[in-house]
């Protein structure tokens, strides 16, 4: 039995943070802690993922559910804290010491609060308290992308501030009016009123749905209002934008998951709406991938593109067919899955293309493969998992996709998923021929060799987590497909 044993998962990154702090002039102390309390973090999570399958709620001061702040871990609860606890320990053990935003002595408490945002926001059955943890993650996220201080930075962070705060004025505002309707913010108490009053009133909760989508939409880079993010992630350091790459886009997706499939009634106008934008995000932002020239832009508008796909099926898990729904879900929440953990490896790849070429322009760059072999396959292994070659997580991930519109017999939208996969692989393969092929460059190796024996570690994990999850999708999918078929089970 879990119990309550899963609040340790909120006390890891909490504990981390605060030591960071208390010993913040130790860069090397700092960095141990961070490290340590990440690993055991993953370990656990891992534990709770494949031991225990039942949920358990802890309220806090010992009041009834539905009153006093819930937390619930429960399957889908598990396999976000997994798949985020991998991201935890690689990106701190890839952080370089001294470089960039990872000198400043703050950096690490806010690495370590980022996640406690993350662990909440997964384990909260409030909505109210879903936007608090929504809050700590992106306060954190907000300080580390301005952190360096360069005229690039803090105009771009800019952006990406004052677009997340019009989002989290727009997430509260529908939360007043939902708890204005409905008298709570409880997932399970509001399940049950919400379609309640759908029956007498299905306007009114679709325009709620909507309201909340719009908040969502804004966080998880929708068309059209996504430019934030490559504004942002390509001037960070290349630890901090695979981190922030991997998961925050994620996190409002997983809100959609949760609320729209789990909480609200299925409606067939809102399933309409969010399936258009993410095909259109995902036509989009393809494109605008395909005309970049620097890596990380590229694959900053790929993050887009891929947030599209996973919108698919975010919109069929709020079809009225119980059976296409709960396929979603699965499908959804193993994209989601797949893509963290393949997102994160490129731009922690990325990074050691910069050190060791000095550049991300393509025109810049070359010969890479005789260089270094290492970074060649490190780069190749999630790079064809993104594009969906067989057998790769990202194949599995698509063909889900397109089972969904098969059973739905939606089938015409396989068609822009063409499309985008396409581009996907022209953009990749510009990405190989101009950084990988052509004539040897000189290297220039700018780090320490124990950081750069740290970066290659987190780069060969991720790989060897990609790997497992494409040669045995199951073991993800199976768990996927019981999330959706328990649903609200708490």
């Amino acid at each position: 039995m879990i119990d309550n044993i899963f609040i340790i998962l909120l006390m890891l990154p909490m504990i981390s943070a605060s030591l960071s702090l208390l010993f913040k002039r130790s860069d090397k102390l700092r960095t141990i802690f961070t490290n340590i309390f990440s690993l055991i973090y993953f370990a656990l999570a891992g534990y709770f993922l494949f031991s225990f399958q039942e949920s358990s709620t802890f309220v806090a001061g010992s009041w009834e559910s539905g009153i006093g702040i819930s937390l619930s871990y429960d399957l889908f609860s598990g396999v976000m804290i997994f798949v985020i606890g991998a991201i935890y320990f690689t990106g701190a053990l890839y952080a370089y010491p001294g470089v960039t935003v990872e000198r400043n002595k703050v950096y690490h408490f806010l690495y370590n609060t980022l996640f406690l945002g993350l662990t909440g926001a997964f384990l909260t059955r409030d909505l109210f308290n879903l936007f608090v943890w929504f809050e700590i993650t992106l306060m954190s996220s907000y300080v580390l992308v301005v952190l360096d201080g360069n005229t690039k930075r803090l105009k771009s962070g800019f952006k990406y501030i004052i677009l997340n705060f019009l989002s989290g004025l727009i997430f509260l505002i529908s939360i007043a009016f939902i708890y204005k309707f409905t008298k709570t913010l409880d997932f399970q108490v509001l399940n049950e009123r919400l379609s309640l009053l759908y029956t007498n009133d299905p306007g009114l909760v679709r325009s709620l749905a909507i309201s909340l989508f719009g908040a969502f939409a804004i966080k998880s880079a929708f068309f059209p209002l996504f430019f934030w993010l490559p504004e942002s992630y390509p001037k960070l350091s290349p630890g901090l934008s695979g981190v922030l790459a991997g998961l925050l886009t994620k996190l409002g997706l997983y809100a959609m998951m949760r609320i729209f499939g789990q909480v609200f009634p299925a409606d067939l106008q809102l399933f309409w709406i969010i399936l258009i934008l993410s095909i259109l995000t995902l036509l989009i932002g393809v494109w605008c991938a395909v005309v970049q020239n620097k890596l990380r832009e590229i694959l900053s508008y790929h993050i887009i593109s891929q947030v599209g796909f996973i919108g698919v099926g975010v919109s069929f898990s709020i079809h009225p067919n119980i059976a296409i729904k709960n396929l979603a879900l699965a499908c959804a929440l193993f994209y989601i899955f797949h893509h963290i953990i393949v997102k994160t490896n490129l731009f922690f790849v990325s990074g050691l293309v910069k050190n060791f070429a000095a550049s991300e322009k393509i025109s810049k760059l070359g010969g890479l493969f005789k260089a270094s072999p290492l970074i060649s396959i490190l780069f190749m292994i999630p790079a064809a998992s993104l594009i969906g070659i067989p057998p790769f997580s990202g194949f599995w991930a698509k063909l889900g996709l397109f089972k969904i519109a098969v059973e739905s017999r939606l089938v015409w939208i396989i068609l822009p998923m063409i499309i985008g996969s396409f581009f996907t692989l022209y953009s990749m393969v510009k990405i190989w021929s101009g950084v990988f092929w052509g004539e040897e460059q000189e290297s220039i190796d700018t780090l320490s060799r124990s950081s750069i024996i740290r970066s290659y570690i987190s780069c060969f994990l991720l790989c060897l987590f990609t790997l497992v999850i494409s040669f045995n999708p199951l073991l993800i999918f199976r768990l996927a497909r019981d999330v959706a078929k328990l649903g609200l089970g708490y």
